[in-house]
């Protein structure tokens, strides 16, 4: 019978092979003790109640706990999160949520089964701070950069429908909260009537929520072309006894008419006035300015401001 030699130069791999088993076997027997020891746990906070919001609560406590190395290893690395279920402590009408010491310990035993005790002498109960969500109605703004084709004009404001929306948030947050914009409208050359889905922005605050996701723009665009009137001066606030000669009579208007009623529009829908009241004595000049005007009229200009008049008694 042959037994196996062993070489020199086989000698310092079999010390080394004997040396990690023995290792290894320690390794194993070491960690394989149950310790007591400490360590943090995370606390995750589930089932919020309805129309509130987690405003102030802890995010992690220091617990004593029973386990072998391998375990505490783990934990070292990876934090336990253990769950709170809110609604289970919660009292309705309450802004804050207690949960005692002795129900913690409870709660974070079921989660990593393991026997614990709360290890921060100056953690007795849990407070976890709540925040009522509200309601507020506010005007929808909409937000456009539009440029239009030379020759056409919008006409009023962008109509947006519906023109409010329901915001839902904390109280504290809400009272900040005085409008909601819409998305960014770019367009250009536009020569048309234009109707448009434009979604809503959300203001960046935690549980903050809209009734309405997008609204409908709309804006009325019209052809204008320009019109220059004749129209005769009327003399407000004069004297009864007094009697003026207006120099000249009448003024000549330029504006800006919509064009399916351009014939349509005439002196008779202008009217300028000079207040007698306002006059400047030295220079003996009245100023005229429009009264009237039709609402298809634009940019109504008057050439001359300044009359110059002379008194007869």
């Amino acid at each position: 019978m042959s037994y196996p030699s062993f070489t020199k130069k086989n000698k310092p791999k079999v010390f080394l092979f004997f040396l990690l088993f023995a290792t290894l076997l320690w390794v194993l027997t070491k960690f394989s003790k149950q310790y007591l020891a400490t360590t943090n746990v995370n606390l995750e906070y589930i089932n919020i109640p309805e129309n509130t919001l987690l405003s102030e609560a802890p995010e992690s406590v220091r617990v004593n706990l029973t386990a072998n190395g391998f375990e505490f290893i783990f934990y070292r690395l990876k934090k336990p999160i253990i769950e709170i279920n809110l609604n289970k402590y919660y009292k309705e009408g309450s802004n804050s949520i207690k949960i005692s010491r002795e129900a913690l310990q409870i709660e974070i035993s079921n989660t990593i089964d393991r026997e614990v005790v709360i290890s921060d002498a100056s953690q007795n109960d849990i407070s976890v701070e709540l925040d009522e969500i509200a309601n507020k109605e506010v005007p929808i703004i909409v937000d456009a950069k539009l440029n239009l084709q030379k020759g056409f004009r919008q006409v009023d404001s962008i109509k947006v429908n519906p023109s409010k929306v329901i915001v839902s948030a904390p109280s504290k947050i809400l009272d900040s909260i005085d409008s909601i914009s819409t998305v960014k409208w770019e367009a250009k050359n536009l020569n048309k009537n234009q109707v448009k889905k434009l979604g809503l922005k959300t203001p960046n605050f935690e549980k903050t929520f809209l009734d309405l996701e997008e609204v409908t723009a709309t804006l009325e665009i019209r052809e204008f072309t320009q019109k220059t009137i004749q129209v005769p001066i009327h003399i407000i606030n004069k004297p009864k006894n007094l009697t003026l000669m207006l120099i000249p009579e009448t003024l000549t208007l330029t504006t800006d008419i919509d064009i399916e009623v351009f014939n349509s529009i005439s002196d008779d829908d202008f009217k300028i006035i000079c207040d007698y009241n306002k006059r400047n004595e030295e220079e003996g000049i009245l100023y005229a300015e429009i009264s009237e005007q039709p609402k298809e009229a634009y940019n109504t200009r008057i050439n001359e401001k300044t009359i110059d008049y002379l008194i007869f008694k």
